[in-house]
């Protein structure tokens, strides 16, 4: 895929594809329409996810960047 960066940094066809993923997860769950489960939409969560957390090892370090998803995810989920 070439990189097509905006002024932000962001990828926006990686922001496009996150984007129809979660409108086909949103739809699947409100409707329940079957033709929707003809497209994978965790296939592409997984490649994005190994994708963003790729360039945040590279751009701050493995530890710093398990650090932070730690504690992103972890205090919340104690909460709960």
């Amino acid at each position: 895929m070439a990189k097509r960066n905006s002024p932000s940094g962001r990828d926006p066809g990686l922001d496009l594809l996150r984007a129809l993923a979660t409108c086909r997860v949103f739809l699947w769950h409100a409707t329940g329409w079957a033709a929707l489960s003809w497209v994978g939409a965790m296939p592409v969560m997984f490649y994005l996810n190994g994708f963003f957390f790729a360039r945040s090892v590279a751009k701050r370090g493995c530890g710093a960047t398990l650090q932070d998803r730690a504690k992103r995810l972890f205090i919340p989920f104690w909460l709960f």
